[in-house]
């Protein structure tokens, strides 16, 4: 660079011999300031393009791991739509399950509907035969038996018979009780308490209650009387077979 100045200046004090030496001087520093900006620029052009490359590997890089991002989030992405599939048939089986169970729990209701009207149909029913179905003894001819429920056992319902008493007055009812039995058989040495549970009502009266102690007391006797002799009659059959050589029932016992 200095050589070719030298030989401009050079060319220039030959064109012109007459520059004077303080213009050469200051050409000379001009051009040398301006070598050394040239140099400067090469040196920034070359930092320049050393950072050029630097940021393009680290834009390598960054796209490498743009890329593999890329591919991770494809991958999440098929994760996802997988989960949200499983989730969607969990989904639907429990919708069809709770629909099940409600068409269950509509039909159990209404047959414990069902069921709870029958059974309080079969109840009233109960009741109604209790209140009105009575029973007639055969071979004692007692009175109307009416079937009830006692109260007293703890969840369990049995019939019980029940004979009514002739009035309403019970200790007037026990009172004449023993003393009917021992004028019909006077013979028998049985307790009055004993007895009250042995014997059975005549056939329930409504004037019954109005009747007086000896008509009271001749009313029993005569039912007791018939009652025996009914008894007896019935039991009659059993000499009568006995006696046959067959053995055979009576036509009107055999079954």
């Amino acid at each position: 660079m200095e050589e070719n100045s030298d030989s401009q200046i050079n060319e220039c004090s030959s064109i012109r011999s007459e520059v004077s030496a303080t213009e050469l001087a200051a050409a000379r520093a001009e051009i040398w300031l301006l070598t050394k900006k040239f140099s400067d620029a090469q040196i920034s052009i070359e930092n320049l393009e050393s950072l050029l490359k630097l940021i393009i590997d680290k834009q390598s890089v960054l796209l490498s791991e743009l890329y593999e991002l890329k591919r991770v989030n494809a991958e999440l992405k098929e994760e996802c739509r997988m989960q949200r599939d499983y989730h969607t048939v969990e989904r639907n089986a429990m919708i069809r399950e709770l629909h099940n169970i409600k068409t269950l729990f509509s039909s159990r209701a209404a047959l414990l509907e069902e069921a709870t009207k029958k059974n309080n149909e079969l109840t009233n029913a109960v009741q109604d035969a209790h209140e009105k179905i009575y029973v007639v003894e055969d071979l004692l001819g007692e009175s109307w038996i009416k079937l009830s429920t006692p109260a007293t056992m703890a969840g369990v319902k049995s019939l019980e018979r029940i004979t009514p008493l002739p009035f309403s007055n019970g200790e007037k009812y026990l009172r004449l009780l023993p003393e009917a039995d021992r004028e019909s058989n006077p013979s028998s040495h049985v307790s009055s308490a004993s007895f009250t549970h042995s014997r059975k009502s005549p056939p329930n009266s409504p004037n019954t209650e109005f009747y007086g102690e000896d008509e009271l007391k001749n009313l029993y006797i005569n039912y007791w009387h018939k009652t025996a002799g009914e008894t007896q009659k019935d039991t009659d059959w059993l000499d009568e077979w006995n006696s046959r050589p067959d053995q055979r029932f009576p036509k009107r016992l055999e079954i």
